[in-house]
């Protein structure tokens, strides 16, 4: 698995799952989780580039 792939799914799960369990709310959970999973796998991947 890639290393930017790892963050995106890690961040992902940790927004979700906050989202879930405190909100109750899972739709906001996935919608907040992917915002994050997203940012996260970019940033990534623009630090992979710089030398």
């Amino acid at each position: 698995m890639d290393k930017k792939a790892g963050f995106g799914v890690g961040a992902f799960l940790l927004v979700a799952g906050f989202f879930w369990l405190v909100f109750h709310n899972l739709a906001l959970g996935i919608v907040f989780g992917l915002i994050a999973g997203g940012t996260a796998a970019a940033r990534a991947q623009a630090a992979n580039r710089e030398p």
